[in-house]
């Protein structure tokens, strides 16, 4: 029904027969109910409703990681750390550095992990808070490399940077090193033994875009768009068997979004993926 400032709205419409005995016709009774505020609810509470099981199941998700994915790294470092208490005197120098190389992998990656869910954690509850600053972008590339290429040393992986070095940013520093290094994580991940990795940069406009590109095994077209979607956790094993929880690539469309930029995907299967994304230039 249409009411006087021409809005349709909905209505029940109920009727009741009067039958009297003395009238010669029948006669009945309308109701009219105005269902404005009744479907108002209705929609309030079937919202509510697929909010709920959107928490649910980002609970579910949460403790999945933790009951799985986390038992992983602490079995290496349960393992090596066993053998270099009860072991170390009969062990040879190498063998010791080779021991001790694998306990900071799996310290690295464990830690990797904790801050990611860490990450997610606090932006279920927006907790995350935004404080952007100007920064060389060159430097700060290289910092995160240096954290990353022990792992990328393993599978004789090269990662180049190609950064113009005279460009600045004005971003927040810890989500930019969350998206690059979550990147870059993903690409040595998903590249084989003396593959490469190249991270540059171009301007555009008021904009910088940075891509981290890999010669890794690439995407099947109908699986990106579930890359970045915290709802539909996608992950997939490594070339060497790695596993993964599949918020690192959430994680960073989140942190580029945040920063008022916009990321994308260019792949394809056996060809290597290239991830883009892009930043605000420094502020003068």
């Amino acid at each position: 029904m249409i009411n006087k400032d021409k809005r349709l709205f909905n209505i029940l419409l109920e009727g009741l027969v009067l039958d009297d005995a003395l009238e010669t016709e029948k006669k009945c009774q309308l109701a009219l109910i105005d269902l404005t505020e009744y479907k108002r609810v209705e929609k309030s509470l079937k919202k509510s409703n697929e909010e709920l099981k959107e928490l649910n199941a980002t609970k579910d998700k949460f403790f999945s990681i933790i009951a799985h994915d986390l038992r992983s790294p602490f079995q290496s470092l349960l393992s090596y750390s066993e053998i270099l208490s009860t072991e170390i005197e009969s062990l040879s120098s190498n063998e010791i550095v080779s021991f001790s190389r694998e306990l900071n992998d799996s310290l690295n990656n464990l830690y990797s992990l904790l801050e990611n869910l860490l990450h997610w954690s606090m932006m279920q509850r927006d907790l995350i808070e935004y404080n952007p600053l100007n920064f060389n972008l060159y430097d700060k590339v290289n910092k995160i490399i240096s954290i990353v290429e022990h792992s990328a040393s393993k599978k004789s992986i090269s990662i180049s940077n190609q950064v113009d070095t005279d460009i600045s940013a004005f971003a927040d520093a810890n989500m930019l090193r969350s998206i690059i290094q979550n990147l870059l994580i993903n690409s040595i991940k998903f590249t084989n033994e003396k593959g490469r990795i190249i991270i540059s940069s171009q301007k555009k406009g008021d904009v910088i875009e940075v891509s981290v590109e890999d010669t890794g095994v690439g995407i099947d077209k109908e699986n990106i768009s579930k890359l970045f979607e915290f709802n539909t956790i996608y992950t997939t094993k490594g070339t060497a068997g790695e596993k993964g929880t599949g918020l690192g690539l959430p994680l960073c469309k989140e942190f580029v979004e945040r920063n008022y930029g916009k990321i994308w995907v260019e792949s394809e299967l056996g060809k290597g993926s290239k991830f883009i994304f892009t930043l605000s230039k420094a502020i003068s």
